[in-house]
């Protein structure tokens, strides 16, 4: 990990939440609400212990985090006006500068952590219930990962013959993402993928959110600017779904024959692409 760049984004996109905190208060959502089921600034901490269901949106009560959010709510009292009509620096300078000591504890904390095994390069998945379930990480970074799409489509097709093997009774894949509204993303699933889309955000999570991060892991100020300016996220969180053999047949035809390449089971240890 490169700490410049991280703690460079992490003081920008925290920044582009207070913003959008503004925004939403302009529209008549409470506070509450907005800085925690719209924004992820929580799990940003350092009070954030990596439990998925310590989460304050979620009934996890963290006294900490309560007098933060009251001294975040006092700043915003004294900035009352529009978020698109006036200047918003001083209250995201302010705002950055109170949980910054949390933000800064976290980024160290992370540095210390070993890169756990990928064996699906940037996919990953978990299962939920009767789906098999995908997350999405760049793995190649600072390159693109959509700078090999063979390479890309090749990781999610063992992917799906692991869990094919695994879990034989689960039979659809989901996801839930920013990326489901990707044109790049997109060319790795067939059509009903996309037809499936319906829209489940923004919310807080790195669903929404991971569209403000660039292949090198820095702030994406292209995308913040366009939410800075219409309100708007450049591309909408949504979630999606087909078949596991759907995304498989269509791999295999787009993809895989074209490589001639056989994909025996990895044998992965399911615990090797835990989700937290």
């Amino acid at each position: 990990m490169d700490l410049e760049i991280r703690r460079h984004y992490v003081a920008e996109v925290v920044k582009l939440k207070l913003w959008y905190v503004k925004w939403l208060l302009h529209f008549g959502v409470n506070f509450e609400e907005a800085i925690q089921r719209h924004v992820d600034i929580y799990r940003m901490t350092s009070l954030y212990d990596g439990n998925r269901d310590h989460y304050p949106t979620r009934g996890w009560n963290d006294p900490l985090w309560g007098e933060l959010r009251s001294r975040l709510k006092s700043i915003y009292d004294k900035y009352p006006g529009h978020p698109c009509l006036e200047s918003t620096s001083k209250l995201e300078e302010e705002g950055l500068a109170i949980l910054w000591p949390y933000l800064e504890k976290r980024i160290q904390m992370e540095a210390k952590i070993v890169p756990g095994k990928r064996p699906y390069g940037c996919f990953r998945y978990e299962y939920q219930g009767d789906c098999l379930h995908l997350h999405f990480g760049n793995a190649v970074a600072p390159e693109s990962p959509f700078h090999d799409m063979a390479s890309l489509a090749e990781s999610l097709y063992k992917l799906l013959i692991d869990s094919q093997e695994r879990r034989p009774e689960v039979l659809k894949a989901n996801m839930g993402s920013w990326l489901n509204t990707f044109p790049p993303f997109l060319a790795l699933f067939p059509p009903t993928w996309s037809d499936s889309a319906k829209p489940v955000g923004p919310d807080y999570g790195h669903g929404a959110w991971g569209q403000f991060i660039n292949r090198k892991g820095d702030f994406h100020s292209r995308n913040a600017a366009f939410l800075r300016k219409t309100g708007q996220f450049p591309y909408v969180y949504s979630f999606c779904e087909c078949s596991i053999n759907e995304l498989k047949d269509y791999l295999e035809k787009n993809y895989i024959k074209a490589q001639n390449k056989s994909y025996p089971s990895l044998k992965i240890d399911p615990n090797d692409q835990k989700i937290v």
